[in-house]
């Protein structure tokens, strides 16, 4: 496993530099060609400490730079799924440390409470195709079963949405929405998706940043699956990451032992 303790200093001086370079997978040089939406950077803008918004430079740095890191790690964790072997894990981090002293205080609250999540999971399947697995894996009622806090899963125009349930005095019920891209190429499918709507107000906290990716890669002997999600909503103190890892890596080992008992050929 894989602990990514970086700066935002250092995303927006240096990864911009070298990640295309060092791209060594096709989905890795497709997920660089994937445009960034601005209604990303318009979500951000909702964030305030102090009574101060996030700058735009720092939004739209910001938004370029995760792009960036989240294409260089799945590129970096698919090309050793295809040189395997897959080993399953589940890895939960906050991974941004505040050393940088030209960030401003919003600045370094909203960095801090980021959640990486990444999992590794390892299937023994009939089923050659990843394509098929990823339709399975992101179908609306898999998502439901899968998560106990997923309420609801439905389409707005070209959106995906989803509402998800608070837990009592921790966190408040989240609504957004997600734009899909979809890759796939012989043994390989992935699905990137990113946060661009929430509700954010009332009863619902805001989703202030959300990328993801979730990639089916065929092994030997039947599937490989990686997930990579990074994620800022709600501010984070000890009792909140405490719980939250907690919650998440359980949260992402139901849903491979589902999938697992699906590619088994198992009824829902």
């Amino acid at each position: 496993m894989r602990t990514v303790i970086v700066t935002f200093l250092f995303l927006t001086t240096v990864v911009g530099i070298s990640a295309q370079q060092e791209l060594s997978t096709d989905l890795g040089r497709w997920l660089a060609t994937l445009p960034l939406d601005a209604r990303i950077a318009g979500e951000m803008r909702r964030f305030t400490h102090d009574d101060l918004e996030l700058s735009e430079p720092y939004r739209s740095a910001t938004v370029a730079s995760m792009r960036e890191l989240v294409t260089m790690e799945v590129d970096q964790a698919v090309a050793a799924l295809l040189l395997g072997p897959c080993e399953a894990s589940v890895e939960v981090t906050y991974p941004w440390q505040n050393d940088n002293d030209q960030e401003v205080e919003a600045e370094k609250e909203f960095s801090k409470s980021f959640i990486r999540t990444e999992m590794f999971a390892c299937f023994e399947t009939s089923l050659a195709d990843p394509t098929a697995a990823l339709e399975i894996y992101t179908d609306a009622e898999f998502r439901k079963e899968a998560s106990s806090r997923i309420e609801e899963v439905w389409a707005e125009g070209d959106l995906s949405c989803v509402e998800s349930g608070g837990i009592r005095a921790l966190l408040s019920p989240t609504k957004s929405c997600n734009s899909i891209r979809r890759f796939s190429e012989s043994g390989m499918a992935a699905e990137h998706s990113q946060v661009v709507w929430n509700e954010g107000q009332d009863l619902y906290q805001v989703v202030y940043y959300k990328e993801s990716v979730k990639t089916f890669v065929q092994i030997p002997g039947g599937l490989a699956l990686h997930y990579l999600n990074f994620s800022r909503t709600t501010n984070m103190g000890r009792m909140q990451r405490w719980f939250g890892t907690g919650s998440i890596e359980d949260s992402q080992r139901d849903s491979a032992e589902l999938m697992a008992r699906r590619l088994a050929g198992e009824n829902p």
